[in-house]
């Protein structure tokens, strides 16, 4: 089995942005959402455990990764495994604890400006969804 690290290196080695930042590097697209949108940073998990099973951007009940705008319980059931399950608040303090704890803090710097290119690019996306 794979490490996040490897996975996330994978992504990076192929330019599989989609694959970096919905499978595993979510944390630093979202950290870029927060930032360009200004909404508030949450993650999804199964009840069970406390740790990022996908992080994400909201604003009401619709979240916003990059692949644009979703409803909550779709969010829920694919990364909670229930899709009443309550978004879990997550703070950029906390993200960056948990990415120097799972040994990404090197990577950030540079997966954080490929985020940044990446929302350069896809921002029609939010603001269809009138994110910001």
């Amino acid at each position: 089995m794979c490490s996040l690290r490897d996975k996330i290196l994978q992504s990076l080695r192929n330019q599989d942005y989609r694959a970096l930042f919905m499978e595993g590097g979510c944390r630093f697209y979202a950290l870029v959402l927060n930032e360009q949108l200004g909404l508030p940073l949450f993650y999804a998990c199964f009840p069970d455990r406390d740790e990022f099973g996908h992080v994400f951007v909201m604003k009401d009940s619709v979240c916003y990764d990059y692949d644009g705008a979703k409803e909550w319980a779709s969010v829920a059931q694919q990364y909670a495994g229930w899709c009443d399950e309550k978004p879990r608040a997550a703070t950029p303090e906390r993200i960056y604890k948990e990415m120097q704890k799972r040994g990404l803090s090197d990577l950030e710097e540079q997966i954080v400006e490929i985020a940044r290119r990446e929302f350069a690019k896809r921002r029609h996306l939010y603001e269809q969804g009138n994110a910001a």
